[in-house]
This record gives structure tokens, C-alpha cells and sequence, in this order.
């Protein structure tokens, strides 16, 4: 069931960041050459399937520990909102993105190539 788990939270993340990554991505590379827009929509998604899921991990993450958190809507509960996520966000950088390399990676070039050879 875990790795289940960790499945839907890494589509949920790729299915979140797509469109804003790819509406990003069009705007900057405009009508430039080719390799220009594959390296454009390669860093826009990736940016944002990373910041996506990193999120998504933060927030099950401080799920985790809403239970010994303050009160809710205190400047205590605030602080230790954004901290908790903050830590869960680099933890999740630190030993999550490899999880993408698999599967992640090679879908990433593809759809990259096909949005960069696309002429707009």
C-alpha cells in the first residue's frame, strides 16, 4: 500500500504542475528555435512537477504532525505551519526527486521534445 501511496502523490503532483508549466513555458519561448523550447518546457516542468509534488509532500507531512501542533489560525500554528513544510519541502528534495528518475526522467525529455519541435 505504500508504494501506492507514493504513486498517487507523485501523479498528483505531475498532473497539478502541468498546465500552469506548459502555459509558463509557451510564454517564454514564444516562436524561438527549436532547442530554445525544448530547453524551456524541459526546465518549466520540471520546475514545477518538482515544486508540485514537493508541496503536496509538505502538506501530508505537517498532516502528520497537526496533532501536536497550536491552535489553529495562532502565530504559534503559523510558525510551525510554514516550518514543517519548509523542512518537509527539503527532505522531500533531498531524498524524493530520485524517486522521479525511473519513470519521471524519460517521460520529461519526451514530452519536452514534442512541446519543443512543436512550432507554435
Amino acid at each position: 500500500m505504500a508504494i501506492l501511496s507514493v504513486a498517487v502523490l507523485f501523479a498528483l503532483g505531475g498532473v497539478l504542475a502541468y498546465a500552469p508549466a506548459i502555459v509558463a513555458a509557451g510564454f517564454v519561448a514564444g516562436k524561438r528555435r527549436p532547442e530554445t523550447r525544448f530547453a524551456t518546457y524541459l526546465v518549466a516542468l520540471a520546475t514545477a512537477t518538482i515544486g508540485a509534488t514537493a508541496l503536496l509532500f509538505g502538506l501530508y507531512y505537517r498532516s502528520y504532525y497537526a496533532e501536536w501542533h497550536g491552535p489553529a489560525l495562532s502565530v504559534e500554528w503559523t510558525y510551525q505551519l510554514v516550518f514543517t513544510v519548509a523542512a518537509a519541502v527539503y527532505h522531500f528534495c533531498v531524498l524524493g526527486i530520485r524517486l522521479f528518475l525511473p519513470i519521471g526522467f524519460p517521460a520529461l525529455l519526451a514530452v519536452s521534445l514534442w512541446y519543443g519541435a512543436r512550432a507554435r
